[in-house]
């Protein structure tokens, strides 16, 4: 989308490209590390909460620069002329802003991070 469009010649765009980038591949190399201790038949534990709480917050930034990306062609839907993705990315955006509830809300895994973890106390 971004070579496609104007999105390199704007370099507050350009940096958010590049930390999309960097998000993406350190979840990346989470879920390999997650994946790794499960073959070697280990319980995840808490990295679970921790890498879902990533994931929902990376989406939504991630999602967020691809409307920034279209620029005024994010508020375009399916059919729409001159739609790159003829909405693809616009729908992306609706479903992904939902991913802070998916699999248990990020303040439930926020929780379960804090406590076992990071050894906090319970919530009253």
């Amino acid at each position: 989308l971004a070579l496609e469009g104007d999105g390199f010649e704007d370099h507050r765009l350009r940096q958010r490209l590049a930390e999309a980038y960097v998000e993406v591949r350190l979840f990346q190399l989470h879920n390999w590390r997650t994946l790794s201790r499960l073959e070697r038949g280990l319980e995840p534990g808490p990295e679970g909460s921790m890498l879902k709480l990533y994931w929902s917050e990376m989406s939504k930034r991630l999602h967020d620069t691809a409307m920034a990306v279209l620029g005024g062609a994010s508020s375009l839907w399916r059919g729409a002329d001159s739609n790159p993705g003829d909405g693809r990315w616009q729908r992306s955006w609706l479903y992904y802003q939902a991913s802070s509830i998916f699999a248990g809300t990020n303040e439930i895994q926020r929780n379960i991070i804090g406590e076992r973890v990071l050894g906090l106390p319970r919530e009253p």
